[in-house]
């Protein structure tokens, strides 16, 4: 390829000139165009493009007759293979996060500590603090799913946009494989927290 771009630029293309009896000239892109429809290779070529396809002639299982070529139940589970290996090639995120949140739960549970509290007014701002806690840390723990999401993201576009499968593929496996450790985040939370701060 980089040969043709010389062969067609102005400054390099002086240096493929072979005629030894002529002076250089320079030709266009449009002339080298025209010289080789001219030839007996471009008019073969011509001829060979102008016949239509004969359709009968071709095997049915060598073209592909929809945009995707596996059914959506086949591309559901391609996808969902492929998040589940993407998880366990991230386990250690996943355990971390897990392990800060017990650690993080056990020093609530000393915070918040009340063996003798009741339920009025004056208490109403520890259970406040104790479940607005809860909240932001629940929120905040999954901050590194965002960052494993966005860097995966050029390899989505670029698979959506070959048409390698649709974008509802990708998507609901990722969310339903994160449903389970959702899920184990927030009973192990409330496990902890729960009995410690409510009497």
């Amino acid at each position: 390829m980089s040969t043709v771009l010389q062969v067609i630029s102005r400054k390099d293309q002086e240096q493929y000139w072979d005629q030894s009896g002529q002076t250089y000239n320079f030709f266009s892109i449009d002339m080298f165009s025209r010289k080789f429809k001219e030839s007996p290779i471009g008019k073969n070529l011509n001829n060979k493009i102008s016949v239509p396809f004969d359709k009968s002639r071709s095997n049915k299982d060598a073209i592909t007759f929809s945009v995707y070529s596996l059914p959506k139940w086949s591309l559901f589970k391609a996808c969902l293979s492929r998040e589940f290996l993407l998880m366990k090639r991230n386990a250690f995120i996943y355990a971390f996060k897990s392990i800060q949140l017990i650690t993080i739960a056990s020093i609530m549970m000393t915070v918040f500590l009340r063996t003798q509290m009741g339920v009025d007014i004056v208490h109403a701002n520890y259970y406040m603090g104790a479940l607005f806690y809860s909240l932001i840390i629940l929120l905040v723990d999954g901050y590194p799913e965002l960052s494993l999401t966005v860097e995966r993201l050029p390899v989505f576009y670029k698979h959506r946009d070959l048409n390698f499968y649709p974008a509802w593929a990708s998507a609901i496996p990722a969310a339903i494989l994160k449903i389970p450790l959702s899920s184990l985040e927030s009973v192990l939370w409330t496990s902890l927290t729960y009995y410690s701060i409510i009497p």
